[in-house]
């Protein structure tokens, strides 16, 4: 496959299952990386899902879609509820078609003398390690490079979620919200501190201290679910703190 010598600004489109969108991506990039929603069949690149056509520079596509269920997929990080304890397992609710394992030891400098001990109920943030269609999916809250800090310190990336509460948003909008400029986050981040967790399994875990800070917080992410731009999903987080601000007073 050949780059377009001059290649044309790309745009969104919407694409149904079977469609072939071989052409516009080949007139983007060179060694395409084929994302979520695309299969490659011999030379041809075809939508598996409804949805839009999305191309991150310089050779990314996928499908984005307004889907609910979550499809896991390998090192994909997400928020999950332990439905279940076992003697050497986890089973998470990830909101996907099944129930995910997660082991006992598979969180940094774990043992089994020293592990955590999670109940029922409890919220953890997770990478995905397993996702096939025929298997139920893995989870792991251990770094991939096996450094980072240990479980028991309370400062690992990965691991139980104390506190705050969740909200649920669309599988595509997490995936933009857990973009490293995302003006949303930027902008209440500014006014209020708070810690946050989004999954791309569309669940959003939010930790702002105070009741009624960590719930405007999670207003203003579910809201922004529902607007298009980023100069919008701002005006709104603006509005929401101002009017928070007025009844402070």
């Amino acid at each position: 496959m050949s780059k377009a010598r001059d290649p044309s600004p790309f745009v969104a489109m919407a694409v149904l299952p079977g469609d072939n969108v071989t052409e516009q991506m080949v007139s983007q990039a060179t060694d395409l990386r084929v994302g979520r929603g695309l299969m490659q069949q011999q030379q041809a690149i075809r939508a598996t899902k409804a949805g839009e056509l999305q191309h991150r520079r310089p050779n990314r596509f996928w499908v984005d879609g307004a889907q609910w269920r979550y499809i896991p997929c390998v090192n994909d990080y997400v928020v999950g509820m332990i439905i279940s304890t076992h003697r050497d397992e986890y089973r998470v609710d990830i909101g996907s078609s099944a129930y995910a394992s997660l082991p006992t030891l598979a969180f940094n400098g774990a043992t089994k003398r020293n592990r955590p001990r999670l109940e029922v109920g409890a919220l953890v943030y997770a990478r995905v390690t397993l996702a096939n269609k025929d298997l139920e999916p893995e989870l792991t809250c251990a770094e991939a490079d096996g450094r980072g800090r240990g479980w028991a310190t309370g400062e690992a990336a990965f691991g139980e979620l104390h506190g705050g509460t969740t909200v649920r948003c669309s599988v595509a909008y997490t995936r933009d919200l857990r973009r490293m400029d995302s003006a949303l986050l930027t902008t209440l981040g500014q006014a209020i501190p708070f810690e946050i967790a989004v999954g791309y399994n569309g669940r959003v875990w939010v930790n702002a201290g105070a009741t009624a800070r960590t719930i405007l917080v999670c207003n203003a992410v579910k809201n922004a679910d529902k607007l298009g731009s980023d100069a919008e999903r701002v005006d709104m987080a603006r509005v929401l703190l101002h009017a928070s601000d007025r009844d402070a007073r």
